[in-house]
């Protein structure tokens, strides 16, 4: 599986893997858009790791700072 960055969007695309690629438990078949906080598996049975989007972790960042200060 790979994320691909488009227009402003990140994508999720299986690459013809035999196990599958699953979003927040469905198996996808297509360029899936992905949304900050999605659970990506790979293959069922394998590693689920969390999709962050940079942006809004990059607000976040800036928003807990902002709240130390």
């Amino acid at each position: 599986a790979e994320i691909q960055a488009r227009n402003g969007e990140y994508l999720l695309c299986d690459l013809g893997s035999f196990n599958g690629t699953l979003l927040d438990g469905q198996r996808i078949a297509s360029p899936t858009p992905l949304r900050h906080g999605n659970r990506i598996q790979l293959g069922f049975g394998g590693p689920e790791l969390r999709f962050v989007n940079p942006a809004q972790a990059a607000a976040m960042v800036i928003a807990s700072a902002h709240e130390e200060g």
